[in-house]
């Protein structure tokens, strides 16, 4: 009789078949409700050889690398799109007051 434990040793060496028989179980325990989803993704994570964890960080990188950039862009256009709105209004302001258009007395600086 084969022990639990000379199972996973088989499978250390055929580790496609180890990942079908991981997911075998996991899909009968899904259909019962009885896998606790948050511990098989720890379990997964704990199970990746160093280059796989190498590759998730280095996409995590890019992703947010990337969504950095595009924060970047959005923060330039909105701060042109600031400094020309305050540009403007600011000669407004100075017409209206070279023009008479405000009371001196509402003024406040």
């Amino acid at each position: 009789m084969l022990s639990k434990e000379d199972l996973w040793n088989a499978l250390t060496e055929y580790p496609e078949a180890k990942q079908k028989l991981i997911e075998k179980g996991r899909q009968m325990l899904r259909k019962d409700n009885l896998l606790d989803e948050e511990l098989a993704k720890q379990q997964d994570l704990l199970e990746l050889t160093a280059e796989q964890k190498l590759e998730r960080l280095e996409k995590c990188l890019d992703e947010t690398t990337q969504q950095l950039r595009s924060m970047m862009e959005n923060f330039n256009t909105l701060q042109l799109e600031l400094k020309k709105r305050i540009t403007k209004a600011e000669k407004r302001l100075r017409n209206e007051l070279f023009l008479g258009g405000f009371d001196d007395d509402l003024l406040i600086i």
